[in-house]
């Protein structure tokens, strides 16, 4: 009689997806996210928008998600010859510890290029979303806690990181034949950096689509343009829905206390380049605008003058402010 594989006791050994086709997939969402980025940075140079301070960490976002993109594609290498093993599928190898050692490396990497690369994308958009706060101190404050909290999950997520599975110093502690992460504690730590950096994901994302929400809200202009500009403002719950999606995928599949490799890679890539697709779609509102030079009318929007500014003198009373003009 046959005996059971490890995929009733262990479904991190377990293969979820073949190894070609995760590689294929990888690889295609990779140039996927490059493909976006390209008619992205025409359009900024044809509307001469590209030294806007957003267009800095859009560049960012995809070298750091590039390089995350190549460590998964290492990653996975080694993942799959540990499984082929642990399934016996193939006989054990000389280099098993080593690619041990290097697969919980390169998860680290992973994670942390990951999550940078979403947080760029993060800041792109509040950048964006900047010009049009100006004239409205009230909501630039908003402006300045959204920034501040995106900083301070993103250090919490980093060090709960760090710390998980007895932080790095175990990495060398892990005996021939023993699982690494696995005793309770470990599975604690594990859990908070996993639902840490959800949590700081989903609710740094909804905080950058309130922001200019609620200045769409006390905008004097038709109900038409709300939609339209609240539609652009909202690009970020493609961010949240994917986030989720992943988490509940990971949970169904694996288990979420003891998350597969290849799962997590193939909807780390999904979320990761979503988040690309979404830090450039702001950019093609430029399409319907007209370059510069072209005599195209004016796109700015009208706004009444907050309680503070209201008390200008040099300004009448009952007088709109025009806000920044997003052509």
């Amino acid at each position: 009689m046959a005996q059971p594989g490890p995929r009733k006791g262990d479904p991190t050994l377990d293969i979820w997806i073949g190894e070609r086709s995760l590689y294929i997939f990888i690889v295609f969402l990779t140039v996927l996210g490059f493909v976006i980025l390209i008619p992205t940075a025409y359009i900024r140079w044809r509307h001469k928008r590209l030294r806007e301070p957003e267009v800095i960490f859009i560049v960012l976002a995809y070298i750091l998600f590039l390089a995350n993109e190549l460590v998964l594609l290492g990653l996975q290498t080694r993942v799959y010859r540990l499984s082929y093993v642990a399934l016996r599928m193939k006989p054990p190898y000389r280099e098993i510890l080593n690619d041990r050692h290097d697969v919980i490396i390169l998860a680290y990497a992973s994670t942390y290029l990951f999550y940078s690369a979403l947080w760029c994308i993060k800041i792109s958009l509040l950048l964006f979303f900047r010009p049009f706060l100006r004239a409205l101190p009230d909501q630039l404050r908003w402006w300045n806690v959204t920034i501040t909290y995106l900083f301070i999950a993103f250090v919490f997520g980093f060090l709960a990181t760090l710390l998980s599975c007895g932080g790095p110093k175990q990495l060398n502690h892990v005996a021939p034949g023993q699982k690494y992460c696995q005793g309770r504690v470990d599975s604690i730590t594990r859990n908070i950096s996993l639902f840490g950096w959800f949590a700081a994901d989903v609710s740094t994302d909804l905080l950058v689509m309130i922001l200019p929400l609620r200045l769409l809200y006390g905008m004097h202009i038709s109900y038409a343009q709300k939609i339209r500009a609240g539609a652009l403002f909202s690009v970020g719950m493609l961010c949240m829905i994917t986030a989720i999606i992943r988490l509940v995928q990971i949970g169904s599949k694996t288990g979420i206390t003891n998350p597969n490799v290849q799962w997590l890679s193939l909807w780390g890539t999904v979320e990761a380049t979503t988040a690309m697709v979404v830090g450039c779609l702001p950019t093609f509102r430029l399409i319907f605008r007209s370059p510069p030079g072209d005599g195209q009318p004016n796109y700015s929007i009208k706004m009444p003058w907050n309680n503070e500014s209201s008390s200008n003198p040099s300004t009448p009373s009952g007088t709109r402010q025009e806000a920044p003009s997003s052509s």
